[in-house]
């Protein structure tokens, strides 16, 4: 709901590809910019209270009861999360997140680290996921059936799509400069 709507909006009309027509009032103060607070915090605490909440207690569950393809496919999710919210709002709590009542003021993470946080949670999810299990989430799995192979091509194009918003930040044009130094 939070991407498909909230975000997905904010992004049609703020990069100007959507626009009302001169009688619509639904958006009219996002078409110009202007939003509330609460606007703004209703989908962010609806992405950590609700999505990165849910899979990672999925995630920690599945790695005690050692069903290591419920707790991939839970990572997975919650690095495309993570992805999509220091895309949308850069900064955002990430090596201190998801705490609860123990840390209720986590850090906020730069972007790179949650860059690199995000490519080790799905280096670690490929590395405990086994394509060749019977144990899989079958029809638990609303997105692809439990199929593991396409969780696996989605981990990768996952890594991919970070490796792409990367492309052409100081940190990677810095990483470029020493290579051609050499």
């Amino acid at each position: 709901y939070v991407m498909g709507n909230y975000f997905q909006i904010w992004g049609g009309l703020w990069s100007q590809y959507w626009t009302q027509g001169a009688s619509a009032s639904q958006y009219k103060n996002w078409d110009r910019y202007i939003q509330t607070n609460t606007e703004m915090d209703r989908p962010w605490s609806q992405m950590y209270a609700g999505a990165l909440s849910d899979f990672d207690y999925v995630q920690k569950t599945a790695l005690a009861d050692g069903e290591n393809n419920y707790a991939a496919c839970a990572m997975i999710m919650k690095a495309y999360v993570y992805q999509y919210m220091t895309d949308v709002y850069n900064r955002i709590p990430f090596s201190e997140a998801l705490q609860g009542a123990s840390n209720l003021a986590p850090k906020y993470d730069e972007q790179k680290a949650v860059y690199a946080g995000i490519e080790k949670l799905l280096i670690d999810a490929l590395k405990i996921m086994d394509t060749h299990s019977d144990k899989h989430p079958g029809t638990d799995d609303v997105l692809f059936g439990g199929d593991m192979e396409i969780w696996q091509s989605f981990a990768n194009t996952l890594r991919l799509k970070t490796y792409l918003r990367l492309a052409y930040t100081s940190e990677a044009n810095r990483c470029k400069d020493s290579v051609g130094a050499m």
